[in-house]
């Protein structure tokens, strides 16, 4: 992973988010309404530290993919919890 402090605080700042939310969240309200980077969310998951899991839900009465992120035990212990 990128060590720089921004970078890192940026990564902190996301694990915290998806770590409050039992379910995980989904790619889009990351990227859009967090406003986090793609890469980001990519390091995290390469590093270990989240999983994607895909998923499909029912919007607008149709079926739609989407991709959550949830924490992982070893983001559980960057985090300290």
């Amino acid at each position: 992973m990128i060590s720089s402090s921004k970078t890192a605080n940026e990564r902190h700042r996301l694990l915290k988010l998806i770590a409050a939310v039992p379910d995980g969240l989904t790619e889009t309200a990351l990227l859009k309404m967090h406003h986090f980077k793609m890469e980001t969310l990519v390091e995290l998951i390469t590093g270990g530290f989240a999983e994607a899991r895909p998923e499909r839900i029912v919007g607008g009465g149709r079926p739609i993919n989407v991709t959550r992120l949830c924490i992982t035990e070893a983001g559980r212990r960057i985090l300290g919890e």
